[in-house]
């Protein structure tokens, strides 16, 4: 009887090659797991209450905890009635754990910047302290009052 070279012995490094290479195309990329596209960003203000409109379209009250794409920069504008405006932007910028993840899943780690795991935002919190409006005087100033001057004629 003559023996196979692998007869009864375990594949060894064949079967973790091959578990590594189904792993890779089964399990999304490493940002993409951890991160995921969204990230939290806590929002204050002071005095609380505050309207925040992020990139004109979405309405919160501070305090607030809200989750916003990685991928793309925002604009925060804070109002409350009797106080100025506010805007913060929060940007967006390359995460730099994803060139660890590009070492441990190649051209698999791709992926992150298609839904935007690969990106992370400036900041976790946003605080704004907002400015009180001047105060406005209700009368409206005067303007000196006007000397007229007449003449006066004699006539003889």
């Amino acid at each position: 009887m003559t023996r196979t070279r692998n007869q009864g012995r375990p594949l060894g490094n064949q079967a973790a090659i091959i578990f590594l290479a189904v792993s890779m195309l089964l399990l999304p990329s490493c940002l993409m797991m951890f991160n995921g596209s969204d990230q939290n960003l806590g929002l204050s203000s002071n005095p609380g209450g505050a309207k925040v409109v992020v990139n004109d379209a979405q309405n919160y009250t501070t305090p607030a905890t809200i989750r916003l794409a990685r991928n793309t920069n925002h604009t925060l504008v804070f109002e409350k009635d009797g106080y100025q405006s506010a805007a913060q932007s929060v940007s967006s910028s390359l995460n730099g754990f994803f060139f660890l993840d590009v070492l441990i899943w190649g051209p698999f780690a791709l992926l992150d910047f298609t839904n935007g795991s690969a990106y992370k935002l400036s900041s976790e919190n946003v605080d704004v302290t907002l400015v009180p409006k001047p105060a406005t005087m209700n009368a409206a100033p005067t303007a000196p009052a006007a000397t007229s001057r007449t003449a006066t004629s004699v006539v003889r």
